[in-house]
Order: structure tokens, then sequence, then C-alpha cells
């Protein structure tokens, strides 16, 4: 291998575990010159992204231009859509990656935020890459998401256990401020949010979502079916107790082998013989479909009066 490729396989390696982008102190402990360097950004195989750092062009993914802006500047922090995209929050687009500097600092960047209360416990490092946690991120994902998808990153967040109700509410309440959209946004979610466990799935969440666009209320969570002398039968997905209709949503993931098969055909005929509607829905029903599905439920809502 001669010298040319043996600087090239090294600036691939370093640029490899960093979205596509090298600094200039990486690329000099790889071999490159001054000159090294101009030669592959006048060629195309390089280009500068800020004062000393470069991306590989083959190499960039959606996290290239964050991570160029964190390698440019120490105090800069991965946040909004790029910290959930890093958390694998569900339902934000992870595409638009948001960076958090000092209010101080000078760089000039797309999806460039300035804070000055951002505080150190609120920083972790996840892939190597500095980002706000989970609570600082739902507390910011308002100012560029929808409501609904905050709601979905929420949800999966708690799930998660990466925050909890009462920090949330917590930081907002020390975020809030006019001019601030994040923060009332998930104030707004979290309001509307009934008592209770988080969803189980996005699709959980989707449904929910579903359903309240419907002009539905919210169905109770993992409700759990019992027989007259108080024997377990049944955990729901979601229901509606008091119309006695239960929704479970299938996905193959975990009804494909024979035993899923026969488990949930046996336990349907159990809920049916205790009175019980119940609907089954697929992610294409949720999804694809919505307004027929709200439909389906409200319809079975009607047909059972409430029971006290």
């Amino acid at each position: 291998m001669g010298a040319r490729a043996i600087i090239d396989d090294g600036l691939r390696r370093v640029a490899r575990r960093q979205h596509g982008c090298v600094t200039l102190a990486q690329a000099r402990a790889a071999g490159a010159s001054p000159a090294a360097l101009s030669r592959r950004v006048r060629s195309g195989r390089l280009e500068r992204r800020h004062a000393g750092v470069y991306q590989l062009p083959d190499l960039a993914d959606e996290l290239t231009a964050a991570t160029a802006i964190l390698l440019a500047c120490p105090a800069a922090v991965l946040s909004h859509r790029g910290a959930a995209r890093v958390l694998e929050l569900d339902g934000v687009d992870g595409s638009h990656a948001e960076v958090t500097v000092p209010p101080s600092t000078h760089l000039r960047a797309d999806g460039v935020h300035r804070s000055a209360d951002l505080a150190s416990h609120e920083v972790i490092v996840v892939g190597g890459l500095r980002t706000t946690d989970a609570t600082r991120t739902l507390c910011d994902l308002g100012a560029v998401c929808s409501l609904d998808v905050v709601e979905q990153a929420l949800e999966s967040a708690l799930r998660r256990r990466l925050t909890s109700l009462p920090r949330l509410r917590w930081r907002i309440e020390a975020l809030a401020r006019s001019g601030r959209s994040g923060p009332p946004q998930l104030r707004l979610v979290l309001d509307r949010r009934p008592p209770g466990p988080p969803t189980e799935s996005m699709l959980e969440t989707l449904f929910v979502q579903c359903v309240r666009a419907g002009g539905l209320p919210d169905p109770i969570r993992q409700h759990q079916v019992r027989d007259a002398g108080g024997r377990f039968i049944a955990r729901a997905d979601l229901a509606y107790p008091s119309h006695r209709v239960l929704i479970e949503l299938d996905s193959w993931e975990h009804h494909h082998d024979r035993r899923a098969f026969q488990h949930d055909r046996g336990r349907q005929n159990a809920l049916v013989t205790l009175g019980w509607t119940v609907l089954r829905f697929t992610w294409e029903d949720v999804t694809c479909h919505p307004a027929d599905t709200a439909g389906v439920v409200r319809a079975a809502i009607a047909a059972r009066p409430p029971v006290s």
C-alpha cells in the first residue's frame, strides 16, 4: 500500500466513527500534510465543513452536519431532533439534526440553537456524541415538532425509563420563558395525557392518536380483565372498560408462531364469553386507514351501552 493509500485508509477509519467527519488534528495524525489535505479538497475527496473540520462526502449521513459542528465547537451539544435521533425516540425525523451552542458562540450554520441555560447534568454522551438527555430533549422538541411527534417521543422515553413525569414537569417550569415554545408544547402533551403507564409500543401511541383524532376519548392502557371470581383472564393493550370494548394491536413480531396463535384464540374466546367485544388492528389499519379504524371503534362503543 502506497503512502497516499495509507493516508486515505487512516482518514476513512476515523471518519467512519464520526459520521464522515475528521478533524485537522486527526488528519495530521493519520499522516496527511496540509498540502495533502488541500489536494484532497481540490479533488472533491474531502470537503471543508468548518475551521479544522473536514468531511468525506461518500461517508456522509444524516448526522454529518451536526457532528461537524460538535467537532468544531467543544461547547456544542446535539439537541432537538438530533438528540432524539441518537436517543432513538419514537416518531422523530432524524434527517434534521439540530445542535445547541452557548450564546457567545460565533459559529453560523443551519440548525444551530443558542441557549444560556443548558445545565451540565442535561448533557450525556451517546455513540461518542455529546447530546442533551431525554428530559431536555423532550423540553426542546416542541419547538421543531408537532404535538403528536412530541407525544410519540415522550411515550418511548417513559417506556424506556429515560425520564419521568415529575422530572419533566420540573424542567418545564425551570425552562419556560417568553419566546421559548418547546416547554409549553410539552406541557400541553402532558396535560392531555391520561394517568397510567406509557404505551407499550409506537403502534399503541399511534392508535391512541388515531382514535383521539376521530373524536373518541383516550382508551385505558394495559387494562386487566378478571372473571366474576377475580381470576385473571387477560391484560388488554387498550380498552374502554365501561363499554366492555377491548383493543388488541397485532404485530407479526409477536404473533408469528403457532403457540402464540393458539394462545391468542383461547384468550379471545374467554374474553367474549365474559361479554367483551374484542377488536384487533394492525399497523396498516392504524397508519393507512386511521379514519376507518376510529370508525370501527366508535361503532363498537355505540353498540355497547355503558355498564356500571
